[in-house]
This record gives C-alpha cells, structure tokens and sequence, in this order.
C-alpha cells in the first residue's frame, strides 16, 4: 500500500514536469521542420542548377533572359537560406538559455520533491496505521453486522417457528400451566401455614420469656427468696432460650438471678443438652457466686464442672476446665486455704501442662505462679523458687504473650525472693536475665516487669555496697523508659531518680544529687500519678535539706516554697507529710537567718492548715511547729505569748499516744514552767513541773524521761 502511493505520487510529479518542458520542446521542432524544409528545396534547386549548367552551352541563348531571372531567384534563395540560418542559431541560442533555466527549475523542484518524498514517507506510516485501525474497525464492523443481520433472521425464524409452535400446542400448554399453579399454590400455602405457626410459636415463646423475666426481676423488689430453678420446670423453653435469658441478666449485673437461669440449664430438667452449653453454664454460675462473693459455693460449683468434664477433649471446654481450677485456687487462697490452694494448682498442671491449646496453656502458667506465691505466703521460700523456675523452664520460649507475662513475673518474684534471702547476687542474675529476655518487647506488661526488675537491681547493688554500680542500675532504667506513657513505669522511673539522689548523696555527690532532683521534678512535676507525684515532693523536699547542708538557706527555703506552693491541696497522705515537713524546715531555717516574725508565720501556716490531720507523721510536725513558736517567741521576749503557744500545744495533743508527739508536750510544759519562773510565778512553776512529772513520770521513753527528770530538779530548786 505505501509502495503504491509512493509510485502514483512520483508519477505525478513527473508529468508537471513534463508539461512545464512543453512550450520549449515545441519551438524547438517547429525551427526543425522549416530548415527541413528549406534544406529540401536547396537540394532541389541545386540540382536544378546543375542540370541547367550541363545544358547551359547549348541553349544559353535560348534561355537569354530566362537564365539571368534562374540565377537571381537562386541568389535571393542563398540570402533568405542565410537569414534563416542566423535566425536558427539565435532560436538555437534562446532555447539553450531556456532549457538551462528550465533544468535549475527542475533541480529545485526535485530538491523540493525530496524533502516532499521524506514527509510524505513519515505521513504515510501514520496513515497506513491509521488506515490499518480504520481497516479493522471496518472488519469487525463488518463482523458484527454479520452476526447481527445473522442473529435477527435466527430470531425472526425462531419466533416464527415458537409462534407456530405455541399456536399448536396452546391447549396442552394451559393445561399444564394450571397444574403447576395449583401445585405452587399448595406449596405456598404449606409454607405459610408452617411459617405462621412458627411465629405463633416465637411469639408464644418470646412472651413466656419476657414473663420468666419478669417474675425474675418482680422478686427482687417483692423479696422472694423461695424462688429457684424449679419454679420454671414446666416452662416450654428450652436451653437456648434460658442461656439468652442467664446472659442477658449477667451482663446486667443481676448475678442471683442469673443463677437461677444456669441452674435450671444444669437442673436436667432438658434432655440431651451438649457438653458445652453445660460447661458454659457452670462456668457462668461460678463468677456469679465470686461476684456475690460466697466463695464456698463458688468452690462448690468449680468442683462440679472439673469432675464432670476433666477428660473432655473439646479446647474450649478444655479452657472451661482449666479456668475453674484456677480460679478455683484463688478462691481457696482467698480463705486462707493455701495448702488447698496449692494442691488444686499442682492438679491443674498436671492435667494440663502438655496441652498446646494457648487458651489452656495461660491459666496453667498462672497456676505455677500463684503456686510459688502461695509457698512464699507458707514461708517455704525455696519451694516457692522452684515453682517460679518450674514455670520460666516451661514456658520461657512460648510466643503466647500472655504467658510470657507469667514467666515474666515468676522470674520477677524469683529475684526477690533471692534477695529476701539475703541472695543478692544470685537476685541480680535473676533480673539480668529477666531485663536481657523483655527488654526489647513492646508488651507493656512485659515492660512493667523490666523496669521493676532494673530498680530492684539497683537496690541490690546498694545492699551490697556497690553504690556506683547501682547509679548505672538506675541510668539504665532511666534511659530505657525515659519517653514511656505507662504509669507502672513512669512510677519506677521516679523512684530510680530519687533513689539515684539519695545513692549520690551517700557518695557525697551533693551537687550531682541535686542536679538528679532537679531532673526528676522537671520531668514529673506535672504529672497526673500519684505514686510519681510523691517522689517529686520527696526530691523538692531533699533538694531543699541538701542546699542546707551546703549553706544555700535561700535556695533551701526557694525548694520548699516550691513543694508547698504546687502540693498544699494534695490529698495525698504522703504527699501533705512532706508539704508539712517543707513548711517546719523552713520554719526553722528563717530562724537560722535570724527572720523570727517570718519564722512565726511559717509556724502558724503550718498549724492552720494540718492542726487537725489525723495523719501521725503530720501531728509530729504540727507539734514540733507550736513547739519552736513558743521558742522563737520567748527569744523575742514574748513570754505570755510563749506559755500560750505551749498551752495550745499541751490542749491539743496531751492526750496523744504517739511518744514522738509526748515528747513534744513534756518540753511545752517543762518551758512553761521556765518562763513562769521567770515572770517569778514560782507556784504556777511548782504546778506544772508537777502536771508533767504526774503525767509522763512513768514513761518508758529515753527522751520523755529525760524531761522529767529535768523538772524534777528544777521542781526540787523552787
């Protein structure tokens, strides 16, 4: 096809070219022609002459005239031959010059007809592409109308044939049609009644059930206590029916009468119900027993499911099993039955130790746990140790991450087990091998138990003296935990800071020691944990006694401004015994920077706001702050103040058992007795020493004793 283009497209070409040469060709033979001609009548002429001459001597006298006019027109003929001689030349040199001009025209055009050539070539794959794909289009145009035209006649002579076909056999058709309707209908009819009856059946059963649901709930309110499982023999439910209904009432909290529902499920009051319908209900029953917490008929019913399907080898009645005797365990140890507890654990293990279904496998690894925790409850420690390695060689290479976790704790619990024992370095081991094995796992129980295991690795390390190795134990714990949200680690983390300070305070390392509290409260000051919060306020509180030891009373008084300024509201206990402890050291600072009125006034704070706190640790505080009021106010010479101070203080906690606290009354009243010698009320002086050797003269502490003998004397002096 291209090669055809190509061949039509050159030989059009070819004859514009030949019709430009026209004009030039045609002159060119019509100068040709009349030479020719010309040239013909020369030839005849001459020959004419030539005769004539051969004849010229016999008849030139004859010829006369005749001759003379016959060489005339000959010389006239020569000068018109030689006029249209030079005209041919000047033709011959005009259609020179034309042909030259026509040939550059031709080589232009050619050159033209090249780059022509070159397009068209391009244009012509493109075409011929073009003209393929339209060629194909064409094809299966051509195709489908085929098929079409082919399609309609088929179904024109089909229609044709089925019309004919129908008309002909219409009758038979009908006849037919109408016995299958009826045996339709009759099927319909059939289905409906059946559907009806089921619904019926459905609506009778879901209005027995919301009566059995009621009578239930009814004797709550009406405290029937005589209702039972066979109250509701003669119902038409069956066991599905009462599983929906014990259920319903579990996840709604109603627990007694979810019992009755699973007693009646295992009452056999219905036949043939399966092992796991049983095994459910039982289970059910049994955590609503824990729930309404009646542990001895939990055991009860925990001993029924085990008997009844201990060898069944169902996985999740398995599990069923394997969870009842845990629990049935804890229940034990719950009433202080650990030996029991003990041996239903040591059943559950043996029964279950080889089982690969992972649902068993959790509660057996919980069983040899709460096994070892029970021996160490029984002081048999080295029992204890070997239940924990008992479970770590069972289960230490298991990818279930819940029974991980038990190995996790047992080797946790086996480590301070050891260091109970006063096993400390045999402890480090067991928690270098706990942090190597969990330390990269994203398992936040896991983790739990890695950052407890580094602290308790610390403090080992301290019990052994190895204060530098116990700074790098609680380092460790630092940056590994650093960033983490969990509050179990966060709490352990705040620890280590704190204990890190306190180590480098051992080490006389103040200003590292300080530099750590000042970390620990950055970090967690703002903290929503409790347990974090307490040691913030233990380090702002240490912060403070550590710049006292190094004589920066304003930076020890700015720390306890800052613990009594963000923890004064805490509800914590421990919290508000170092708010309190804060407000008496400053108390006592101010009066080292001889600021007695400021000093007064912290005491007076501190007296206002936990005067009346329960808290014995608190009360010590507040006693020892009316205490050094009453001081501070007799070195200002304010001795009516002073015995009044002491006489608040000997009102509010004379009768106080705490002995720290006694102490504190006996010098309140040893001090009166100073100052009202010094008002010279020497009988008011007698009464007191008196008061207070009648009160605590029988003491057994060093400290009150002391101060009676010291009014003893001064009461023997008067």
């Amino acid at each position: 096809m291209r090669l055809f283009l190509l061949l039509v497209s050159l030989c059009f070409i070819l004859l514009k070219t030949s019709s430009a040469n026209e004009p030039v060709q045609n002159a060119g033979q019509k100068y040709t022609q009349q030479l020719s001609v010309i040239q013909t009548k020369m030839a005849v002429l001459d020959e004419q002459l030539k005769q004539q001459k051969d004849h010229a001597k016999g008849i030139k006298q004859q010829l006369g005239d005749d001759f003379k006019k016959l060489e005339e027109t000959q010389t006239n003929l020569k000068i018109q031959l030689a006029s249209i001689s030079n005209q041919i030349i000047q033709q011959e040199k005009v259609l020179n010059f034309q042909l030259a001009k026509q040939e550059q025209s031709q080589n232009k055009e050619l050159n033209v007809f090249d780059g022509r050539i070159s397009d068209l070539s391009y244009e012509l794959n493109f075409y011929s592409i073009l003209i393929t794909i339209i060629a194909l289009i064409l094809g299966f145009s051509t195709s489908f109308i085929a098929i079409y035209k082919a399609k309609s006649e088929a179904n024109i002579a089909s229609e044709k044939h089925m019309s004919e076909w129908l008309k002909n056999n219409s009758d038979e058709l009908i006849a037919q049609a109408q016995v299958t309707f009826q045996e339709i209908n009759q099927e319909l009819k059939g289905k409906f009644d059946k559907f009806e009856r089921d619904e019926s059946e459905r609506m009778q059963k879901f209005s027995e059930i919301r009566q059995v649901k009621a009578k239930l709930i009814d004797s709550l309110s009406l405290d029937i206590q005589s209702l039972t499982y066979k109250s509701f023999e003669h119902t038409r439910l069956n066991e599905d029916d009462w599983l929906e209904i014990g259920t319903e009432l579990f996840s709604n909290n109603q627990f007694s009468l979810s019992i009755i529902a699973w007693d009646v499920i295992t009452s056999h009051i219905f036949e043939g119900v399966d092992d796991l319908t049983l095994a459910s209900a039982l289970s059910y029953k049994s955590t609503c027993l824990d729930k309404l917490a009646q542990p001895e008929a939990e055991i009860k019913t925990y001993d029924e499911l085990i008997t009844q399907f201990i060898d069944n080898d169902n996985d999740t009645i398995q599990k069923r099993v394997a969870v009842a005797m845990f629990n049935k365990g804890v229940a034990q140890g719950q009433l202080n039955q650990s030996i029991d507890a003990i041996k239903t654990y040591e059943t559950l293990i043996t029964r279950f130790r080889e089982v690969e279904n992972e649902a068993v496998q959790k509660p057996v690894a919980k069983a040899m746990l709460n096994k070892g925790i029970a021996q160490s409850e029984l002081m048999q420690f080295d029992d204890a140790i070997k239940s924990y390695e008992a479970l770590i060689t069972q289960f230490r290479e298991s990818e279930n991450e819940a029974v991980l976790e038990q190995v996790a704790k047992a080797m946790l619990n086996k480590g301070f087990r050891q260091g109970k024992l006063n096993q400390s370095e045999d402890a480090i081991k067991t928690y270098n091998t706990l942090i190597a094995d969990f330390r990269q796992s994203d398992n936040e129980a896991l983790q739990e138990q890695v950052a407890t295991a580094m602290f308790n690795k610390g403090i080992r390390l301290g019990k052994l003296n190895q204060s530098e190795e116990e700074i790098k134990a609680y380092e460790e714990l630092i940056t590994c935990f650093r960033e983490s949200d969990n509050a179990a680690v966060q709490e352990r983390i705040a620890k280590a800071m704190l204990n890190k300070g306190i180590t480098q305070g051992l080490l006389e390392q103040s200003k590292e020691e300080i530099k750590t509290y000042e970390i620990l409260i950055t970090q967690f000051l703002e903290s929503d944990n409790e347990a974090v919060l307490e040691r913030v306020a233990k380090a702002l509180l240490n912060k403070g006694v550590v710049h006292g030891k190094l004589n920066q009373p304003k930076e020890e008084i700015k720390s306890y401004e800052t613990l009594i300024t963000q923890f004064l509201g805490s509800d914590n206990e421990a919290v508000l015994e170092r708010v309190a402890k804060a407000m008496l050291n400053k108390g006592i600072t101010q009066g080292q920077l001889e600021q007695p009125k400021e000093e007064i006034k912290t005491y007076e704070e501190l007296i206002a706001h936990f005067g009346e706190s329960d808290n014995e640790t608190v009360q010590e505080r507040v006693a020892k702050a009316m205490l050094n009021k009453g001081i501070t106010q007799g070195q200002l010479e304010q001795p009516k103040d002073e015995i009044k101070t002491y006489e608040e203080l000997i009102a509010h906690f004379g009768e106080s058992d705490n002995e720290v606290v006694q102490e504190k009354v006996a010098k309140a009243m040893l001090y009166i007795g100073i100052s009202q010698v010094q008002l010279n009320l020497p009988d008011d002086a007698i009464k007191t020493y008196e008061g207070l050797i009648s009160r605590y003269g029988d003491s057994n502490s060093p400290e009150i004793t002391a101060i009676v003998a010291q009014a003893q004397k001064r009461l023997d002096e008067l």
